[in-house]
Order: structure tokens, then C-alpha cells, then sequence
């Protein structure tokens, strides 16, 4: 089943059991990070590596039996630009910071863990930090190479005055905002 414009419920299943509850106002909100890198930078997709997973596949993997992917608000998503190269986690990681998203996790330079936990009931209700080293940031504004771009964005997005439009050109496709002044 559809769940938004870019992302379907089969994304989302544990690779072990094929349940999959995941929250689908979570989705909706993924869908939100989708429209701002795709105005920002152009992406073609993001893919989700890991969505709701049941607490026995979250064990094996190195999580938890609560953590916020059992608990269905979670993912650890790539995202895959128009050129077909990958979007740095931290232009990921900012881009989901701005939306709101309480828990976010570099996991590699190109792989992002993003979590709800801000507006679901959790242990805490903040985290952003990096899975591998153990660092913990305040912020992961002005990390990445985007950080100007997906700013102006989200500005433009909270001007009333605006449409999202894709044109194409010679075979190829631009997408952006136009605002009225």
C-alpha cells in the first residue's frame, strides 16, 4: 500500500518476519524530508535500509527490544541524488533536524538514522549523534555541503506564496520552488 507519494509500506517491514507497524504520520514526515532535499539539492530517492524492525531482528542487528524502529517510528535511510551520487548524512542529518526529527544518527558518510522520538513517548526525547564514534552534537546545522540550499528551502517552504514545480528540458529534469514576491 501506498503510504505518501514516495514511499510504500513494503519499505518499512522487518526483513525477518515481513510485520511492519510502522507509524504512518512518521512516513508522512519522511515525505516532508523527501520534498526539502529534493528542492534543495534534486534527489531521485531515499531508501529506506532499515524501517520497523520486531525486537528479535533489532537484537541481531546491534539495537534494542524498545528502541524507536520496534516501537515503529524509525529508519535508517540513503538518499540517492538526481546524478545518481549519494546525499552526505549530515545535509541528511540538518534537512531532519530543521523538520523537527527528535533522534537522528550518522551512520555512515551516506546512511542516516532518523527517529520520531520528539513526538512519541520515549526514554528521551532527544538525540543527534553519530552511531559509530559515540559523538554526541548540539546541532547538525552548517555541517554539510547543502546547509545554504536546504535553509532556503525551508524558509521558501513557510512562505504561503509558493509552488513546487518540475520542468523538463532536453530530456532532463529541474525541480524547485517559484514564490511570489
Amino acid at each position: 500500500m501506498q503510504i505518501t507519494q514516495h514511499f510504500s509500506d513494503y519499505e518499512f517491514e522487518c526483513p525477518c518476519c515481513k510485520r511492519n507497524e510502522i507509524r504512518h504520520d512518521f512516513v508522512k514526515r519522511l515525505e516532508k524530508l523527501y520534498e526539502i532535499l529534493d528542492s534543495a539539492i534534486g534527489i531521485k530517492a531515499i531508501f529506506v535500509n532499515s524501517g520497523y524492525r520486531c525486537a528479535q531482528h533489532s537484537l541481531s542487528v546491534g539495537g534494542f527490544t524498545d528502541d524507536c524502529h520496534v516501537l515503529g517510528f524509525a529508519a535508517d535511510i540513503h538518499v540517492i541524488k538526481n546524478d545518481n551520487s549519494s546525499v552526505s548524512s549530515f545535509d541528511v542529518a540538518e534537512a531532519a533536524e530543521i523538520i523537527g526529527f527528535g533522534g537522528i544518527g550518522i551512520i555512515t558518510s551516506i546512511d542516516c538514522h532518523i527517529d520520531d522520538r520528539s513526538v512519541y513517548p520515549y526514554k528521551n526525547k532527544h538525540w543527534y549523534g553519530n552511531e559509530k564514534t559515540g559523538e554526541n552534537y548540539a546541532t547538525f546545522k552548517g555541517r554539510g555541503e547543502y546547509t545554504n540550499k536546504i535553509q532556503e528551502v525551508v524558509r521558501l517552504l513557510n512562505n504561503k506564496n509558493q509552488i513546487k514545480i518540475k520542468l523538463f528540458f532536453d530530456d532532463k529534469e529541474y525541480s524547485g520552488l517559484i514564490t511570489e514576491d
